[in-house]
């Protein structure tokens, strides 16, 4: 008797019950096989879907950062607690972190990413300020907050975006090219 054979007498003497069983079992474990799969097989590919494009890149923002002559390293200044004290920010704060990545992702090891909460009364916040990093001052928030970035090449160059302001939002990318050219 051949291995085919073999399995269909096996799946014949099952149960009703059993082959239930047996079936939500096999399709637990090819999903999660395809989702395991599929998570390390597309790590970091994304698509836009938006109508706008706001997740892509522009050509010559790509150009740019692939042509990069010397290593940059951003530190975004953002505060865990900002987007709790204000909620209308969160959507943004994930719109400027994931473009921030983008820009590392794009720029070959370029460009290095360093997202930074800092605590009052710490090493991070005195920082931040020296760089120019704007505190934000929320109704209901004990302690100020931080939302800028920060830039510095490999000899002296620095520049800051001191605070990430929504009604900047439609030029986001612009503004974080100008600050990487």
């Amino acid at each position: 008797m051949d291995r085919f054979a073999k399995f269909t007498h096996w799946i014949g003497g099952l149960s009703r019950r059993q082959m239930i069983g047996t079936s939500i079992a096999l399709c637990a474990v090819l999903f999660i096989s395809v989702n395991i799969f599929a998570g390390r097989a597309l790590d970091g590919w994304r698509a836009d879907v938006t109508e706008t494009q706001v997740w892509t890149l522009s050509e010559g923002t790509e150009t740019l950062l692939s042509d990069l002559s010397e290593p940059l390293h951003l530190r975004l200044y953002l505060s865990d607690g900002l987007t709790e004290a204000a909620p209308q920010l969160a959507s943004y704060a994930d719109r400027v972190r994931g473009m921030l990545q983008s820009y590392a992702d794009q720029a070959d090891g370029q460009i290095t990413l360093e997202v930074i909460d800092p605590e009052p009364f710490s090493d991070a916040e005195d920082r931040a300020v020296g760089f120019g990093i704007n505190r934000i001052s929320l109704a209901g928030a004990a302690e100020p907050m931080f939302f800028g970035l920060a830039a510095t090449n490999s000899t002296d160059g620095r520049s800051t975006i001191p605070i990430f302001s929504p009604d900047r939002e439609a030029w986001l990318e612009y503004d974080l090219t100008r600050l990487v050219a």
